[in-house]
């Protein structure tokens, strides 16, 4: 919430509405960043009452190696977006954004697979 505040602030000093997401975590693993669900309510309302951020949506990272599970966490972040009436939600990398498209990821964050294409576009299919 005190980062929130301090990119309002400095928004508002440029008259500029930011837009931003929130990362969640909802695998509860220590090495990924992100907020877990029971920390998401107070920094959700607190972000959406800020004059210059506009909260877009969450974006969320699956469970590597775990598809079933991955599908679980991310029709939850699904789930929480609507929830919060959030237009946008993030997720799906090079390993599970197919995943992520079935289950209503508006966005998906590739990198490697765009990469390692080399013009073989039937990874995309």
């Amino acid at each position: 919430a005190e980062l929130a505040r301090l990119i309002d602030r400095s928004a508002g000093k440029i008259n500029k509405v930011m837009p931003i997401f929130l990362q969640l975590n909802l695998t509860g693993e220590a090495q990924k960043f992100g907020l877990r669900e029971e920390s998401l309510s107070s920094l959700a309302h607190a972000v959406q009452e800020l004059r210059f951020l506009k909260l877009l949506g969450f974006m969320v990272m699956g469970s590597q190696g775990d598809p079933e599970r991955t599908r679980s966490l991310f029709r939850r972040a699904k789930e929480l977006a609507d929830q919060y009436g959030l237009p946008e939600v993030s997720m799906g990398m090079s390993d599970d954004y197919q995943i992520a498209l079935e289950e209503g990821t508006t966005m998906v964050r590739l990198g490697r697979i765009v990469f390692d294409l080399k013009s073989d576009f039937s990874l995309l299919s």
